[in-house]
């Protein structure tokens, strides 16, 4: 759950805005760590990374919140997963989507 509102913070990336994703991701969290993201698409931006570095779990309804960010910002743009872990990697692959998204893996 959303341990607070610094939770989830949107931030400018270099080449697209960064949305640092962390905690869990999940029914109760979704539809606010994405408010950023879809008030920038509202705006124009068509690019995002989402960091998934400090994101500790993810359900089926984080993963349609990552959905819904990419189906707003297709057929222009692309949303990049920035170091997802195994886990969420396993779940994308599983679920057939690990090649809609870009995927940047950590060093």
């Amino acid at each position: 759950m959303c341990r607070g509102s610094d939770e989830f913070v949107a931030q400018p990336g270099v080449d697209a805005p960064q949305i640092r994703l962390t905690g869990e991701l999940d029914v109760a969290t979704a539809d606010s760590m994405f408010a950023p993201a879809h008030r920038l698409v509202a705006e124009g931006h068509r690019h995002f990374i989402l960091n998934c570095a400090a994101l500790d779990f993810c359900d089926s309804q984080g993963l349609m919140a990552m959905v819904r960010l990419l189906r707003a910002v297709q057929p222009d743009g692309a949303v990049m997963l920035a170091e997802p872990s195994d886990t969420l990697v396993k779940l994308l692959t599983v679920t057939g989507l690990a090649d809609e998204f870009l995927i940047r893996l950590s060093n």
